[in-house]
């Protein structure tokens, strides 16, 4: 825990290393809950949903590995590059021999590792804004915004994603 607390506050409480992105942002919501928030699967899978089935926006969040066997049997990323499929069509077959090839298209679609934590940040604290207005104390803390996507995750947005798609 010492260890990530450092790693956490050496880095300005905005760049935590991706791979234990759940573990340090623990740290940093801990410290500062009106200005960060836990970086949950659940909850990049919730605004990720929601960015895609409403059209919100053109950058998604990666999702870190999470156990949810609901979000593994919809992996929100291959349905977010089935949206987006001209992004990976080759203008040559040759171009599929890169071994980068799908890390440089989703490089169009998906915001930078080292970016997504701070960008979740404000995203969550400008949806905050707008979801509580005239309560300052949820408006302010910002897990109540969190805990709210975290906990849509595996039964609505399962449900909306259920419902709403199909190969026909």
């Amino acid at each position: 825990m010492i260890r990530k607390l450092k790693t956490f506050v050496i880095l300005n409480q905005d760049k935590p290393n991706f791979k234990r992105i759940a573990s340090s942002s623990k740290v940093g919501a801990y410290l500062f809950p009106d200005r960060n928030v836990i970086y949950d699967s659940r909850v990049a899978y919730s605004l990720n949903w929601i960015i895609l089935s409403e059209n919100a926006g053109q950058l998604f969040f990666p999702i870190p590995e999470g156990r949810n066997s609901k979000m593994s049997a919809f992996d929100l990323n291959v349905l977010i590059r089935l949206k987006n499929i001209t992004h990976y069509q080759p203008k040559s077959i040759e171009l599929l021999d890169h071994r980068l090839y799908i890390k440089n298209a989703d490089k169009k679609l998906f915001i930078n590792r080292n970016e997504a934590y701070s960008e979740l940040n404000n995203l969550i604290k400008s949806i905050s804004e707008k979801l509580w207005i005239g309560d300052n104390e949820m408006k302010q803390n910002l897990y109540y915004t969190e805990m709210l996507l975290f906990s849509i995750a595996d039964r609505e947005v399962f449900l909306d994603i259920t419902t709403r798609y199909g190969i026909k």
